[in-house]
This record gives structure tokens, C-alpha cells and sequence, in this order.
């Protein structure tokens, strides 16, 4: 996603998860749980007011020592916030529970990022991935999407693969049908499903890919303006489906910098899958001036963003 943010902006997201408060909070108070869908290690002591957490899946990948973070506020089953040390700044970060119709809607709050910093306050992908691995995790489907951060800057070419707990066709037809990409990455799909056919996902002109091979529901390759290629492979067995992406064809000296964004991406194509149609993503605040380059449902759903 795009970085809109600035030192004074408010960086908001959410997330409606099926449960109750009480479960969504032990959930982000449980040294065990946070271990499953935040960070490689954690340790949590509310009456100490320490929210400690570090390792391989953490922005910046501290030790222990630089883990440690201290609770500003914590109210049972409603509140927690957190200072979070980033790029020598002091970041804040608040989760608030809001109950709504047996679910719960979590909001979530990072203040004090700047905008030129690479810290997950200025990395949608990071919370976003962060927050459908809460939710699955409190739902009780398996957390399969940790992003190492030691891979943060490798040149190597983009490389994720799942197991998704739905049939291939179900999963093939979130990458090829129009309405299915505007619910995780496009603003206006267009799809013509056949080798030289084109793959528009309504990011403007310029933005177009070519459709190189395609076998549904198996295989997927499309070429991106450049000499970027991502291809898409699909293994069915016993109703559960491989998904492989690789993104290939970088500069020999480019970092690529879609690395977190594909693993979010296919988090939610096998959380979409799995659920059904009532899946929808997570929601952030939208700059207007950057809106095609978020899915149309969540361009759609703007006025279910509490107001905090």
C-alpha cells in the first residue's frame, strides 16, 4: 500500500473480529498469543506495565534488551497502549476494543511516525498483516503469514508460498475475477482470462499487466510494465490448495520493496477463501488522493471507520 503519512497525521486502522472483547484482549495481553501472530518472542506483565516483545518478525528485529516497551494505559477487555521505540523516535501505539453485534471491532492507533522513516508506523503492510493474523488466530484458523524482517532488504526475488483450506477453483477465481480483486488489491479490475490478454487492476495508466500464461486452476503469469513477471502456482489436494507467488525479473542492484506487501496480499487471499464472501479486509484511513491504489472495498467501506 502507499505511505501517506506525516509526523502529525494519525495513523488509523481496524479490524472486526467474531469475538468477544474479553477474548481479543487476552489475545493482545498473552505473552503466548503474541508469539503466534505479533512477534518471535514476547513477555507481558500488566502490573509492571511492561509490553515487551522482540525478534526476527519485529520491525528492526531487536534483542531483548532494545524489545522492551512500556504500557501507558490498560484497561481490562477495552484499552492498551504502548510506547514502541522506532528509528531512535518513540512511537505510540493504542488498541481500542469496541463491541458491536457479538463482535468485536479492534481500532488501532500509531502516533509519533515520521515520513520518511521505514518503520511499520509508516508500513500499512505491517499492520495490516498483523491484524488478519490476530484475527485468525482468535477465529481458530492456523497463523501462516510471519514476515522475517532479515529479509527485509534482500535482493532476491519475491518468494511466499501457503496452504489455504479451500479447493484450487475457489482460490484461482480471487486472481482472475474482476469483483474477487476488488476485495484485497484492485480499484477497478479488468480481466481478459487468455495468454497476451490484459490484467488491469485500475491503478491508472502505465499500470497494465499482460497476461503470459494462464491454466486455470493451476498456474497464473503475468507481466508488469517492466521486465517484472509475478507468477502464481496452485497445488489441490483433499480440498486444500498450495499457493506459490514469486515475484521475479528486479534489477540485478534493486531491493525490492513489495516483499511484505505479497505476503499481506496472499494472507487474505487464503483468509477470503476460506471464509467466503462475508471476508472483508481490514480497514485504514484513505488519502482520497491515493485511492486506486486500495481495493475498491475498502475505498467503499470508508464510513465504517470509528471515530476516535
Amino acid at each position: 500500500m502507499v505511505n501517506v503519512n506525516t509526523m502529525d497525521e494519525l495513523y488509523r486502522l481496524q479490524v472486526t473480529i467474531a469475538a468477544d472483547p474479553a477474548s481479543v484482549y487476552n489475545a493482545l495481553t498473552s505473552a503466548e498469543a503474541l508469539e503466534t501472530w505479533f512477534a518471535e518472542h514476547a513477555e507481558v506483565d500488566l502490573p509492571a506495565r511492561r509490553y515487551d516483545f522482540w525478534g526476527r518478525y519485529t520491525p528492526e528485529t531487536p534483542d531483548r534488551e532494545q524489545g522492551r516497551h512500556e504500557i501507558i494505559a490498560a484497561e481490562q477487555d477495552s484499552r492498551l497502549r504502548f510506547a514502541w521505540p522506532l528509528e531512535g523516535v518513540t512511537t505510540e501505539v493504542e488498541y481500542r476494543l469496541h463491541p458491536r453485534d457479538g463482535a468485536t471491532i479492534l481500532t488501532v492507533t500509531h502516533t509519533g511516525c515520521g515520513k520518511d522513516t521505514s518503520a511499520p508506523c509508516a508500513s500499512e503492510d505491517f499492520w495490516f498483516l498483523v491484524l488478519e493474523n490476530l484475527r485468525r488466530h482468535i477465529e481458530g484458523r492456523l497463523v501462516h503469514s510471519r514476515f522475517d524482517f532479515h529479509t527485509l532488504n534482500s535482493q532476491e526475488d519475491i518468494r511466499h508460498e501457503i496452504e489455504i483450506d479451500a479447493p484450487a477453483d475457489v482460490v484461482f477465481s480471487k486472481l482472475v475475477e474482476p469483483a474477487e480483486l476488488n476485495r484485497w488489491i484492485a480499484y477497478n479490475a479488468a480481466v481478459e482470462p487468455q495468454v497476451g490478454g490484459t490484467l488491469d487492476l485500475g491503478w491508472g495508466e502505465g499500470f497494465a499487466s499482460k497476461i503470459i500464461e494462464i491454466e486455470p486452476p493451476n498456474k497464473l503469469v503475468y507481466g508488469l510494465a517492466s521486465s517484472q513477471i509475478v507468477t502464481w502456482t496452485l497445488e489441490g489436494s483433499g480440498g486444500k490448495t498450495r499457493l506459490l507467488i514469486v515475484h521475479s525479473g528486479f534489477d540485478p542492484d534493486t531491493i525490492p520493496g513489495e516483499r511484505l506487501g505479497w505476503l499481506n496480499f496472499i494472507t487474505w487471499i487464503g483468509s477470503m477463501s476460506e471464509v467466503g464472501p462475508s471476508w472483508q479486509s481490514p480497514l485504514c484511513l484513505i488519502n482520497k488522493e491515493y485511492s486506486m491504489f486500495y481495493p475498491r472495498s475498502m475505498n467503499d467501506r470508508q464510513s465504517e471507520l470509528l471515530l476516535l
